[in-house]
């Protein structure tokens, strides 16, 4: 969007166009005009802030109250990727994305395993890489429900964009 100049006065001859937007769900912290500059209060709240990265969404045709959920409008050219699903720096320590959500479900699995979760990344690309077992001498993964791996690889592919040859694979193995 930022291509066309949106955010700045027009020079030259502009032709009409269409864009793409990137827009937040936002709870209102305080009284919040149309099309009024703000920043983040935390992971999904909104208000006046001295480092907005957006507006209220300018289409509403009254004020947003304290709690009222609406959506901001993130400045042009702010946002540093863009899929289905968007990223803004202002927005980096919450958990929005599909990646963010699976690191975390994973992030839990190895605590389950009494495993770092670099060392399970580590042995889970190894073991997808080239069929080699991570041996343990804790043997806690025995303890856990053999029908989480399914749900594991599958946060792995999107962590990682690599995929395991069978869904209920474990790369575990004791070495005693």
């Amino acid at each position: 969007m930022s291509d066309i100049g949106v955010g700045k006065l027009l020079a030259g001859d502009a032709k009409r166009d269409a864009i793409h937007v990137a827009v937040a769900p936002m709870t209102a912290n305080e009284r919040l005009s149309p099309g009024q500059h703000i920043g983040l209060i935390g992971s999904d709240w909104a208000g006046h802030s001295e480092a907005p990265i957006g507006i209220v969404d300018p289409f509403l045709q009254e004020d947003v109250k304290p709690g009222e959920r609406f959506y901001m409008f993130l400045y042009p050219g702010s946002i540093t990727s863009l899929r289905h699903e968007w990223i803004h720096p202002a927005f980096v320590g919450a958990m929005f994305t599909a990646e963010a959500e699976s690191q975390k479900w994973i992030e839990s699995f190895a605590e389950e395993l009494n495993q770092p979760y670099n060392d399970l990344l580590e042995a889970a690309n190894l073991w997808v890489d080239s069929e080699e077992y991570t041996y343990d001498n804790t043997e806690t993964y025995k303890n856990v429900d053999q029908n989480k791996w399914p749900m594991f690889w599958e946060h792995y592919t999107i962590v990682t964009g690599k995929k395991a040859k069978d869904p209920n694979d474990t790369f575990f193995t004791c070495s005693c």
